[in-house]
């Protein structure tokens, strides 16, 4: 007489916004730790890319990135997760295209407009999240949320133009940083509707991995064919930086950024992007810069924002 065959491994259960204090804490406290991680995020890809040609820094960063996040996948679920029964397509659509997207998007946006104009376009996030989220049939417009949106915008800015900064002025590539907030957003929205009853740790590391393979293949086909130069700095100081940005502010950052987007919704949490700006000045004031009240005003602004979305707000896993 055979054994009876095991039953197939099934999917975690799904992951849906929890209701307890507890769980939405560790939510906003992921949120809070993922502002703090990718703070460096505008300064250091426009150091990169004063050696580092666009298309190939992008791959590379999201390439690593995805890396660290199957690394940790293998050694928490094992092989099977990168295997089985998945929605492959949406998982190419969500990270190849949208992901992907974003990742060179960003990177050809800083690089054209530099490092401050686009921290600056970069706080329309909060408000394209609640757009698209309505716009999806997500989540309905509040009057909370947009009053909520538009103090943490307002924030956002008063930092990026607080005394002391130097804007150049819009240069062009600020269109770039204004379509990649929209690419970031709307795979955000879609992983968690595609995606449901995976971790978030396997959502997080299944589009990095899609986002990875699809900017390594177009970067290699034109390298090939000779539309593009690649340009690439081993220096210790190059590779320390891009380890930071893949290691930790893509591998870790991005799965904290899932975790508390399946529990908050997409549109509370892309208010924190705008503590990214308050952050960049405490790194700063370390490295001696004088703080202005200017940017304790924007921070202010900024958490309220955050905090003023929430009232009323019922559990959604927007």
């Amino acid at each position: 007489m055979s054994a009876p065959h095991a039953p197939p491994p099934t999917a975690a259960p799904p992951t849906t916004p929890a209701t307890g204090l507890g769980h939405r804490t560790r939510a906003h406290g992921s949120l809070f730790a993922t502002a703090m991680i990718w703070a460096p995020f505008f300064p250091l890809v426009d150091r990169l890319l004063q050696t580092w040609d666009t298309l190939t820094l992008a791959a590379a960063r999201l390439g690593f990135a995805a890396l660290g996040l199957i690394t940790a996948l293998v050694l928490r679920e094992g092989w099977r997760a990168l295997s089985g029964p998945l929605p492959w397509r949406r998982i190419w659509l969500a990270g190849g295209c949208g992901l992907g997207g974003f990742t060179f998007l960003i990177t050809v946006g800083i690089g054209a407009s530099g490092a401050v104009p686009a921290a600056v376009v970069s706080t329309s996030s909060p408000v394209i999240a609640l757009f698209l989220a309505w716009a999806l049939g997500r989540a309905p417009l509040r009057r909370a949320a947009l009053i909520g949106a538009a103090f943490a915008v307002a924030g956002g800015l008063v930092v990026a133009f607080a005394p002391g900064h130097e804007f150049g002025g819009m240069r062009g590539g600020e269109v770039f940083v204004l379509l990649a907030a929209i690419a970031w957003v709307w795979q955000s929205l879609m992983s968690q509707q595609w995606l449901v009853g995976l971790s978030q740790l396997r959502v997080a590391a299944l589009l990095s991995a899609a986002g990875a393979l699809n900017l390594v293949a177009v970067a290699s086909l034109l390298a090939l064919t000779g539309v593009t130069s690649p340009a690439v700095d081993v220096s210790p100081d190059s590779l320390a930086i891009l380890a930071y940005l893949s290691l930790i502010g893509g591998s870790l950052g991005n799965f904290l950024w899932y975790f508390g987007v399946s529990r908050l919704g997409v549109p509370v949490a892309s208010m924190y992007n705008n503590l990214i700006p308050v952050f960049a000045v405490l790194i700063a004031l370390l490295l001696g810069t004088e703080l202005v009240w200017a940017q304790l005003v924007g921070g202010g602004l900024i958490l309220t924002g955050v905090a003023w979305a929430q009232r009323g707000r019922r559990p959604s896993g927007a």
